[in-house]
């Protein structure tokens, strides 16, 4: 499933960055260029799945057998590759298969068998394929788009964020119809209009390509999707969102779901993009519009916690200390670039980017800018509450700032 992908992927990137484990790095650069390769269609954007099964079998089309394995590399190396990928006779899947793991990470090994995993490849792409869904759903895709731009800087991958920005330009022109965000697309067809989770998800996303970028028409439209959402979805008298807007079909009760289950609550990630808006423009109407919805489910927020994981990432970046990066300068220019690169890669999950680019008006909707526009030479500031530190020029000084 596409929120697998991006959801498994992302993580890996922020434990990499969090451990400085390659070993993670590798597995979410192998999970994104899975994305990259099996699951975009040509429009940019992402598939929304491929079937478990095919030829009637779970899982045939993935996993393997020694057999096979020599088959392709020979004797030898088929028998070194099985020994490290964890693949036997016995196999760790159905019908004496396994799904190949590293039971215990080499790099040096890693970088014997990348050959060795690029002839299976090539030989597991003459296997019957499973089934492809290939509707286009906004709300995986904003999972996806998130976890690209998050990646594109953790990692320095820019053509994370390439990929990032075409899925996000397809669904910008082909999944808003009249400034109505739609669920989905598929072969040229319109979907339904969106639910909670596609607004939610889609604006978060944008504002993370934002953030990999510093191109202010992302902030803008999810800004722009963030205050419909409000319209649409909202609760006014007792606070949070129902999963459906007020024009869509009429049901016996709208619901307010908040549980984090495969994918998160359309709720969780609206409560966070709305904190993160507000951290932009210092708009507290919308700090104090997702705090509400919080306190709705404090019971079952401290009585199951760990139902809601999402939400409680949202709890944290409300309550604790947050920092606003603020850096300005000309893009593309070696010192602003640098400067961006540092804060994209620290560690810092209770924090905003901001970038100040001289963009025409961008002050008036990005606070953070006034009297720091471009100059010269780009700068770096890092606000902690009401508290601003001194400019920075260099990116070690940066990021000694968001240890």
């Amino acid at each position: 499933m596409l929120y697998d992908n991006a959801q498994l992927a992302r993580v890996y990137a922020e434990a990499a960055v969090v451990t400085g484990n390659a070993y993670y790095e590798r597995i979410s650069r192998e999970v994104f260029d899975y994305a990259l390769r099996e699951m975009t269609a040509p429009e940019g954007a992402f598939w929304s799945a491929t079937d478990a099964d095919s030829e009637g079998e779970e899982g045939k089309f993935f996993v393997w057998t020694p057999a096979e394995i020599a088959e392709v590399l020979g004797k030898h190396d088929g028998a070194a590759f099985c020994a490290y990928f964890g693949v036997t006779k016995e196999g760790n899947f159905e019908h004496g298969a396994s799904a190949l793991h590293v039971p215990e990470y080499d790099e040096a090994k890693e970088r014997r068998f990348k050959p060795a995993k690029a002839k299976l490849y090539e030989a597991r792409r003459k296997r019957i394929p499973p089934h492809l869904d290939d509707k286009i759903l906004v709300a995986w895709n904003g999972l996806m788009i998130s976890a690209l731009a998050y990646a594109s800087g953790a990692l320095g991958e820019p053509r994370y964020r390439e990929s990032a920005e075409n899925a996000a330009r397809f669904l910008m022109t082909h999944c808003v119809k009249e400034g109505r965000l739609l669920r989905g697309y598929r072969q040229g067809a319109m979907s339904v209009t969106g639910f909670l989770d596609d607004y939610a998800m889609f604006s978060a996303a944008l504002l993370d390509l934002y953030e990999a970028t510093g191109k202010l028409e992302y902030f803008r439209e999810g800004r722009r999707l963030a205050t419909e959402m409000i319209r649409l979805f909202e609760d006014p008298q007792d606070g949070a969102f129902f999963s459906t807007a007020t024009d869509q079909e009429k049901l016996i009760a709208r619901r307010k779901d908040a549980y984090d289950g495969a994918v998160p609550s359309g709720i969780s990630v609206a409560c966070m993009t709305l904190l993160r808006i507000a951290e932009l423009t210092d708009d507290d109407a919308l700090r104090q519009k997702a705090a509400k919805a919080m306190g709705i489910f404090r019971e079952r927020l401290e009585g199951a916690a760990l139902a809601q994981p999402e939400m409680l990432k949202a709890v944290a970046f409300l309550l604790r200390d947050r920092r606003e990066i603020v850096i300005s300068g000309k893009p593309g220019s070696p010192d602003f670039e640098a400067l961006a690169a540092a804060a994209r890669k620290a560690w810092c999950p209770n924090r905003v980017i901001a970038l100040a680019t001289g963009a025409p008006d961008e002050a008036k909707e990005i606070p953070l800018f006034f009297g720091r526009e471009p100059g010269e030479k780009a700068r770096a500031w890092v606000c902690v509450g009401e508290t601003c530190g001194l400019p920075v020029t260099k990116p070690e000084e940066l990021t000694g700032l968001l240890r």
